[in-house]
């Protein structure tokens, strides 16, 4: 196939860019398709923290809240788990510690859906895997008790 006839079968002009790849969306053939221009993706600059260490203690503070902060910050989670984590102020229940990006968590049901809870949002809390495990699998009935007082499990 010629050059000039395979350029205008995959690629257009929009406003101002040329060479724009593009395709038909398989589900609904009148709705074309292109890649996503990273030219337009703002810049975003971050400052460097200065005067403070994680080590110390008067820093604690500092440090908790800006984890804190990038947890909240949107990313391949869904709408879903971040209204399950706001409910928490983006902290595990169980450990006081915030939820990171980075963790392992669970969704817990506060009551379990054999014992008659739903999976609506008020039934549902984000636990680190760990304490989810530890909140599943304790039969320590002062452990039960806290988590009942804290409001992680009902019966």
């Amino acid at each position: 196939m010629p050059r000039r006839e395979l350029l205008r079968l995959y690629f257009k002009t929009l406003g101002n860019r040329n060479y724009v790849f593009f395709g038909v969306n398989p589900e609904n053939p009148e709705q074309e398709l292109t890649l996503y221009d990273i030219a337009n993706t703002p810049i975003v600059r971050h400052g460097m923290v200065t005067n403070r260490n994680p080590y110390l203690p008067e820093n604690y503070e500092y440090f908790q809240k800006r984890v804190k902060s990038q947890t909240l910050v949107p990313t391949a989670w869904s709408n879903f788990h971040f209204k399950i984590l706001r409910k928490s102020h983006g902290m595990c229940l169980v450990c006081n510690q915030p939820i990171n990006l980075w963790d392992k968590f669970e969704v817990h049901h506060v009551k379990p859906i054999k014992a008659g809870g739903s999976d609506h949002i008020r039934n549902l809390l984000m636990l680190h895997t760990s304490c989810h495990k530890v909140v599943t699998h304790t039969r320590s009935p002062k452990l039960m008790a806290d988590f009942e007082a804290k409001g992680i499990i009902k019966h």
